[in-house]
C-alpha cells in the first residue's frame, strides 16, 4: 500500500511540473548575408551632398530633420507562406500560433524623402548623417519586435 502511495505522488507530482512547463517552438533559420548600404552617388551627380560630419565651408543652416521608416508589420491566426519582401516570424501567443510578417524596407525611399525635403528648405546638402537601425515592440503582443531605420542630421546651402 505504501509502494503504491509513493507511487501515485510521484506521478502527481512529475504530471504537474510537466503540464506546467511552457513549451517553445523553435523554427530554423538559414544562413543569409545582409547588407545595408546608402548609394548617394545619383545625388552627387545632381550637385546635392550627403555627408557624415560637418561641412568646412560656408555654409547657411536650413534645418534639423530625423526621419523614421517602420516597415510594414501583418499578423495572420495560422500559416501562410512569406513571400520574397517579407520576414516571417512564427510564434505562439495564448496558445494560438501566429504568422508575424515584417516588410523589407527599402532604403533608398528613406534617402529620397530626405533629399525630397532638403530641396523643398532649399539645401543643397546634409550634413552630420547618422543612421541607426532602432528595435519596436509591436501593439499586438509584447513580446515581439521589429527593426526600423532612424536617420538624422542637418539640412545646409552651401555658399
Amino acid at each position: 500500500m505504501k509502494k503504491i502511495l509513493i507511487g501515485l505522488s510521484t506521478f502527481i507530482l512529475l504530471t504537474t511540473l510537466l503540464s506546467s512547463c511552457q513549451t517553445y517552438h523553435l523554427t530554423d533559420r538559414n544562413e543569409e548575408i545582409k547588407s545595408f548600404a546608402f548609394d548617394f552617388r545619383k545625388y552627387a551627380d545632381k550637385g546635392f551632398l550627403f555627408m557624415p560630419d560637418e561641412y568646412y565651408g560656408e555654409y547657411e543652416v536650413k534645418g534639423i530633420i530625423r526621419v523614421e521608416m517602420h516597415p510594414s508589420v501583418r499578423y495572420k491566426n495560422g500559416e501562410i507562406p512569406g513571400g520574397k519582401d517579407y520576414y516571417v516570424h512564427h510564434f505562439f501567443y495564448d496558445g494560438v500560433k501566429y504568422t508575424q510578417m515584417t516588410k523589407s524596407m527599402d532604403v533608398d525611399k528613406l534617402i529620397e524623402h530626405i533629399y525630397d525635403i532638403a530641396i523643398d528648405w532649399g539645401g543643397d546638402a546634409f550634413t552630420h548623417f547618422d543612421s541607426n537601425i532602432q528595435t519596436a515592440r509591436t501593439d499586438q503582443n509584447p513580446n515581439t519586435t521589429y527593426s526600423y531605420y532612424s536617420i538624422s542630421g542637418v539640412v545646409i546651402k552651401r555658399k
